[in-house]
């Protein structure tokens, strides 16, 4: 049995619709913004919000990592354990439905 909609008013199901799902920032960096500081930048998706996540030796440094910033950039003292540090970030839409995963970043080592 099939329903004709077209006709329907204030209908539930075009109201319900979720946010597209957004894509991946296009360009993901980090870099030494001064002495035993660490800065990283992506690239904006335009109506998005970021998760970021701060990976030392490939693994999730929870302390560091970001949920549904605003910003398109982070900076933090680094007063962290030696290793080789990356960041990835993914883009989150209106209706809070997180998209891929970016490309990982350049690293970065400290002894």
């Amino acid at each position: 049995h099939l329903t004709n909609l077209s006709h329907a008013e204030n209908s539930r199901l075009l109201r319900s619709l979720p946010a597209a799902l957004l894509a991946a920032s296009e360009t993901v960096s980090l870099e030494i913004a001064a002495e035993r500081q660490l800065r990283g930048r992506w690239s904006e998706v335009e109506g998005a919000r970021y998760d970021v996540d701060v990976l030392r030796n490939g693994k999730r440094e929870t302390a560091r990592s970001m949920k549904n910033t605003r910003s398109t950039a982070i900076r933090w003292w680094f007063n962290s354990p030696p290793g080789t540090y990356t960041i990835r970030v993914r883009s989150v839409n209106a209706d809070g439905v997180r998209g891929p995963w970016s490309v990982l970043s350049n690293e970065i080592t400290f002894d």
